[in-house]
């Protein structure tokens, strides 16, 4: 497994990417000019709809990051689930997302059916932590869980994860989670065309 380590804006501050996992077979052509569903921020707690981590502030910043991936929120999918299966179904598909139930998610295809984007990004806050020394310094964690699914399958066909250290306080919590969301959005696969090839 390469890692990918990269400074913040701050030097009390570091990030870690980790690619852990690409589905065989799954070509990276695939997401050249390709369509995208993005949820909120998850975790086991369920989805984060605070402005600062809703699905339309991770479409504004993907979209921003990405101009060649047309960036769909989720609220329209989560909608039309409530629609067709109602809110106990889209709650719990939401918080099986969360807990990154992946059996759970592969069963459910005529909720995935709902999807109309050629994928859907699901990122989650895997872990975080505060840690007090008894210097007086603190030490703030945090993970995050980044997934590409294939709604047609329904499979993840890339997964990564991407770890910050903040060694102040600096910056809110906040500010210091939506840093690494935008680190870990910073390196999105992306299709490199071969040198055989006319269309970049």
């Amino acid at each position: 497994m390469s890692a990918i380590l990269f400074g913040g804006c701050s030097p009390a501050v570091t990030y870690r990417m980790e690619p852990e996992y690409r589905q065989s077979g799954f070509s990276m052509k695939r997401l050249a000019d390709c369509s995208m569903t993005v949820f909120p921020l998850l975790s086991s707690l369920g989805p984060d709809t605070t402005r600062f981590f809703s699905a339309f502030r991770h479409e504004k910043l993907l979209s921003r990051m990405r101009p060649d991936i047309q960036v769909t929120r989720s609220d329209r999918f989560q909608n039309e689930v409530r629609a067709v299966y109602g809110k106990a179904t889209a709650d719990s598909f939401l918080h099986a997302l969360g807990d990154g139930h992946v059996a759970v998610l592969q069963t459910t295809d005529s909720v995935w059916n709902l999807v109309k984007t050629d994928f859907a990004v699901v990122t989650r806050i895997a872990n975080g932590l505060t840690i007090h020394a008894f210097s007086g310094k603190t030490k703030r964690k945090v993970t995050l869980e980044l997934e590409i699914w294939d709604p047609t399958l329904p499979e993840v066909v890339w997964r990564a994860t991407a770890k910050a250290e903040n060694l102040d306080r600096s910056m809110s919590d906040r500010d210091f989670v939506f840093s690494a969301l935008r680190k870990a959005y910073d390196h999105f696969p992306v299709y490199q065309p071969g040198m055989n090839e006319t269309n970049w």
